[in-house]
């Protein structure tokens, strides 16, 4: 069973196994995922599995400020794969095709992919402490930048890979 998992915020940790029901993020206390963003809407986006093709799509509830994979802005939705980055306000997600079934499995991987990101999510958090808008992954050419930008700092520091 896939899984998104948490990589910052005050969520940070945080994981949720999709199964074949719909998985709704949002703000609204009401939900299995709730998220502690004030940039993310009340009901702000749902993971859903298609049966006819056995993916699992991204699809935007309508939110305000957007849902963004891989750099992308979604319209409506989008099929997810194994490591997809989800931006939602300012909380970033994974889309993790394995099962996540163990605590400490889960917490590794959050962690490591933590320090893939680091750059992106300084960025994330500086406009959070200023009380912006966010729209970091917009536009591919933005997006290869920060991989960029990430990738470089991980071989600096000894890190390659997520």
């Amino acid at each position: 069973m896939p899984t998104i998992l948490v990589i910052n915020s005050d969520n940070q940790g945080d994981w949720y196994s999709v199964s074949d029901a719909p998985l709704a993020l949002g703000r609204d206390e009401s939900l299995l995922a709730e998220l502690l963003d004030p940039y993310v809407s009340r009901k702000h986006l749902e993971v859903r599995l298609d049966p006819r093709d056995g993916c699992h799509y991204a699809v935007d509830l309508g939110s305000r400020n957007g849902v963004i994979v891989n750099g992308v802005r979604v319209n409506r939705f989008k099929a997810l794969h194994d490591g997809d980055l989800l931006q939602i306000g300012h909380t970033l997600l994974v889309y993790a095709a394995q099962d996540i079934d163990h605590y400490r499995t889960a917490e590794r991987m959050i962690h490591k992919l933590a320090k893939r990101y680091r750059n992106l999510i300084a960025q994330i958090d500086e406009a959070a402490e200023k009380q912006r808008r966010l729209a970091l992954l917009t536009g591919t050419n933005g997006f290869r930048a920060i991989q960029e930008k990430t990738r470089v700092s991980e071989t600096q520091h000894g890190h390659v890979g997520a």
